[in-house]
């Protein structure tokens, strides 16, 4: 089963992942866990189908997981950010000027995200983050194209909401 499934189940979820080590390591705890529960192990229906679905569910969670260090990471900068912090110049750009200037935006556009419901999240977080196409979103969140399409806009729309109330705000 490893030598037949392991090579296309890595390039299966590299699809998602975008990274080769990342999804060596998904596919690995995958045959991990089937050897570890090898003993009370059951496959309903053709094995190639619950592999398959087996490493999409798990690269699914390796981006989830990924995105909530993008979150503690973005946190962490924003506390160097304030005055004091002895590690500015170290995690975020030298230029003090032009920080002082996106920090409100990415305040605000990282606010509004956080409002979006949780698939739009992540559909955004995918083409953003990850760079992925809208099929490759459709096929790593199992929906159609056109769900992706309406989850971007939905996003974009409120971004865009957002971006004219932040203009108003200044003027």
């Amino acid at each position: 089963m490893f030598r037949s499934y392991y090579a296309p189940l890595c390039d299966f979820v590299y699809r998602y992942v975008r990274s080769r080590a990342e999804s060596e390591e998904v596919v690995d705890d995958l045959f991990a866990w089937i050897w570890e529960h090898r003993g009370t192990w059951v496959v309903h229906g053709q094995l190639r189908t619950y592999l398959f679905g087996a490493a999409r569910n798990r690269a699914f969670n390796a981006l989830r997981h990924s995105l909530i260090e993008c979150r503690w990471r973005a946190s962490v900068m924003q506390e160097c950010v304030l005055p004091g912090c002895d590690v500015v110049g170290a995690v975020v750009s030298n230029d003090a000027e032009e920080r002082l200037a996106r920090e409100p935006l990415m305040l605000a556009v990282g606010r509004v995200v956080q409002q979006l419901p949780k698939r739009c999240r992540m559909a955004i977080a995918l083409r953003w983050h990850r760079q992925l196409s809208h099929g490759e979103i459709a096929e790593a969140m199992g929906i159609s194209i056109k769900t992706v399409e309406i989850y971007l806009a939905r996003g974009f729309k409120a971004l865009r909401a957002a971006s004219e109330e932040l203009r108003a705000a200044k003027e």
